[in-house]
C-alpha cells in the first residue's frame, strides 16, 4: 500500500472561537459563517505519512495507519479523519482541514491535518462548511477520462496518452509530454469537496463540455489582468456548470512536462500539472520523486499565468453571467505555420468527437 503525506498541526499552534466545538465526533457544533480558527504566525506543521490502499484520508478507514511514529502514537496505529472544516481566508481562498483523530478514539481530536497549501497565519479563518464521515483527496486538479488532448497526430483520449507523445502548447508547440500519472477515488452519497465539475460545450468560447476536477485551472482573458488561470470551481454560478453529484467514484490524470504548459483539451485553453505544494503532496512518493527530476527544486517551476484567487474567479465569472466566458483562442492566430494543416484536420476530427461524446454521453451523470 502507498505512503502519503499530510500537513499537520497540534492544537496548541492554533486558537478558535469554539473551543467547545474542537473534539465534536462529527463537527456538528461548529457555527458556519461565525466561528473561526486562527493559526498562530509561529505555529509548526509537521508532516504526517500515512499508509493507505485509496486516494483519500477518510473516517472509519482501518486501512489509513501512521507509517511512522507520530506524537505519542507508533507505526501502524490507526489514523481517521473525524470530520472536515472547509474554511475561507480574507480574498476568498478556502482551504480544508480534517480534525485527525488516532487509534480509533472518535472523541479526542488532537489536532488538524491539510493536503496543499498552508493556510495563511494569523489571520481569523471563518469556518464556511462541515462535513462528517469526509473524505480529504491526495490528489491534485486533473483531468478526466475522454478529454480529448490535442497533439501533434490529432485529438487524443487523456487515458490513451503515454510519455513521449508530442502535445500542443499555447507558449512552445509541441512538446513532449514528461508523465502521465492518475488517482481513482470512490465517492460518498451527496455532497462531496473532491466531486468532479462539468462545464458545458459555449461556456468558455468555442470549447466543448469539459469534465475536472474542482482544483483545475482554466485560462481566461480578464480586462484588468489580461490572460489569467481561474479554478474550475470558480465557474459553479454559471449557466450549466455544475458539481457532478452524482458521480460514485472517479478516475483523475494529470499530465507533466517540463514546464508547467497551457495546452488546448475538449477545445478549451487549460494548464498541465503545476508542482505547487498541493501537487506535490497529492501525489505517491514515488510520483513526487519523478516530478522532483523534471521540475527540479521546489519553486523552479513557475506558472503559466497568472493565478486568480477563488474570490477573484469568482467575480470574473459572475460578469459574464448567461455569456460566454473570454478566452485567449484568437492568439492561436501566432502558431507556426507546421501547425495550420494538423489544427485544421484536428477541428474536424474535434467535431466529429464532440458529436458522438453528446450522443453517447460518455463522462455519465
Amino acid at each position: 500500500m502507498p505512503d502519503f503525506d499530510l500537513s499537520f498541526f497540534e492544537l496548541s499552534q492554533m486558537n478558535t472561537s469554539n473551543w467547545g466545538a474542537v473534539h465534536s465526533p462529527n463537527g456538528g457544533s461548529w457555527n458556519l459563517g461565525t466561528d473561526a480558527i486562527l493559526i498562530y504566525p509561529w505555529a509548526t506543521i509537521d508532516t504526517v505519512s500515512v499508509t493507505d490502499d485509496d486516494g483519500s484520508f477518510d473516517d472509519d478507514d482501518s486501512s489509513q495507519s501512521l507509517t511512522d511514529d507520530f506524537l505519542w502514537f507508533g507505526a501502524g496505529t490507526n489514523i481517521q479523519n473525524e470530520y472536515m472544516l472547509t474554511l475561507e481566508d480574507s480574498l476568498g481562498n478556502q482551504y480544508e482541514l480534517a480534525a485527525v483523530t488516532v487509534n480509533n478514539d472518535n472523541v479526542t481530536v488532537y489536532g488538524f491535518s491539510f493536503v496543499g497549501d498552508t493556510p495563511p497565519t494569523g489571520e481569523n479563518l471563518t469556518i464556511v462548511a462541515v462535513q462528517d464521515s469526509a473524505s480529504m483527496s491526495y490528489s491534485p486538479a486533473c483531468f478526466t477520462p475522454g478529454a480529448q488532448v490535442r497533439t501533434e497526430r490529432g485529438e487524443v483520449p487523456v487515458e490513451q496518452l503515454r510519455e513521449g507523445e508530442m502535445v500542443w502548447t499555447l507558449d512552445h508547440g509541441a512538446q513532449p509530454l514528461r508523465m502521465v500519472a492518475c488517482r481513482y477515488l470512490e465517492f460518498p452519497a451527496g455532497p462531496h469537496p473532491h466531486k468532479p465539475i462539468l462545464i458545458p460545450a459555449g461556456t468558455i468560447g468555442r470549447g466543448g463540455r469539459l469534465v475536472v476536477s474542482p482544483q483545475h485551472r482554466l485560462l481566461l482573458r480578464c480586462d484588468r489582468r489580461g490572460e489569467v488561470l481561474v479554478p474550475a470551481k470558480s465557474m459553479l454560478a454559471l449557466r450549466g456548470v455544475r458539481v457532478m453529484r452524482g458521480k460514485q467514484a472517479i478516475q483523475y490524470l494529470h499530465l507533466v512536462f517540463d514546464r508547467h504548459e497551457i495546452i488546448m483539451v475538449d477545445g478549451v485553453l487549460t494548464e498541465s500539472l503545476h508542482s505547487g505544494p498541493m501537487a506535490l503532496r497529492g501525489l505517491a512518493p514515488s510520483e513526487q520523486q519523478s516530478l522532483h527530476r523534471i521540475f527540479g527544486p521546489p519553486g523552479a517551476n513557475t506558472a503559466a499565468r497568472p493565478i486568480l484567487t477563488v474570490r477573484d474567479g469568482c467575480a470574473l465569472a459572475a460578469r459574464y453571467a448567461c455569456k460566454t466566458l473570454p478566452t485567449p483562442i484568437p492568439s492561436l492566430d501566432h502558431i507556426a505555420q507546421k501547425w495550420e494543416p494538423v489544427l485544421s484536420s484536428m477541428d474536424v476530427r474535434s467535431q466529429q468527437v464532440r458529436a458522438h461524446r453528446a450522443n453517447s454521453n460518455v463522462h455519465g451523470p
